[in-house]
């Protein structure tokens, strides 16, 4: 009798332990976020190889954050300039911003990116889950002016919604949301390519979750603080001269 009793107490704690688990939220794991990214790259045609494949991290932590959501890039480049993809894990998606050149990191969920085409120029560009952009140039010395309060962060904006070209798309079935970004060199500087072809860039996130105080942060380079602004970790991309193609 008692072997009867405890072998159903085993079945229904089996049965409990079983029914908490299927209430936990589907985790995009990283063979699956390859899996999304994969497909994204086929629905936009990049089927070559890219540049570089990232994943977001936060180096300057010993450990990531408990809310901490990974996100995986590529870098391309096309006859028109450089393409970015993204496929970004997400629990809640979302941003408020409804128009071009928003301070889109106050607003909620946002992918950023950083081209430095020189030592005296370099991009900011901003992605939301919504599609809207903020688009920045910014010259070092500037930007530490902006910092210091010395000159307007309005001073550096690009003006130009078709500066580049971006496409953003939720998927909230999986909890993720993906961007397609086409930077034009042109848009650039139509001789960035010929008079540098050794350029650095840097991807990063914001992820901001309803009722938290604060977003949480990654980026791709090793930061030894969140400053994204650090060009001095920024990945090196050598491009092809255009004489040379």
């Amino acid at each position: 009798m008692r072997n009867a009793v405890f072998t159903h107490l085993l079945f229904l704690m089996v049965l409990l332990i079983s029914a908490c688990r299927s209430t936990k939220p589907v985790v995009l794991q990283a063979d699956t976020l390859s899996s999304a990214m994969h497909k994204h790259a086929i629905s936009h045609n990049m089927q070559n190889k890219p540049f570089a494949e990232l994943a977001l991290k936060q180096a300057w932590l010993e450990e990531h954050e408990s809310d901490f959501m990974p996100a995986l890039t590529r870098i391309y480049e096309n006859t028109e300039g450089l393409v970015v993809l993204a496929v970004i894990r997400d629990r809640s998606i979302y941003n408020s911003a409804d128009r071009l050149n928003q301070k889109t990191w106050t607003t909620g969920d946002v992918f950023e990116m950083f081209f430095e085409v020189s030592e005296d120029l370099y991009y900011e560009f901003h992605v939301t889950p919504e599609n809207q952009n903020l688009l920045l140039r910014w010259d070092p010395a500037h930007f530490k002016k902006v910092r210091r309060g010395e000159a307007k962060f309005e001073s550096a904006l690009i003006d130009d919604p078709s500066f580049i070209q971006s496409k953003a798309t939720i998927n909230t079935d999986d909890n993720y949301w993906t961007v397609y970004a086409l930077i034009p060199y042109q848009a650039l500087d139509s001789n960035a390519v010929a008079t540098n072809p050794n350029w650095r860039f840097s991807f990063a996130r914001y992820d901001t979750t309803v009722g938290e105080d604060q977003p949480v942060l990654s980026a791709t380079p090793d930061y030894p603080e969140a400053n994204f602004h650090d060009r001095e970790r920024w990945h090196p991309l050598s491009l092809v001269p255009f004489s040379q193609r």
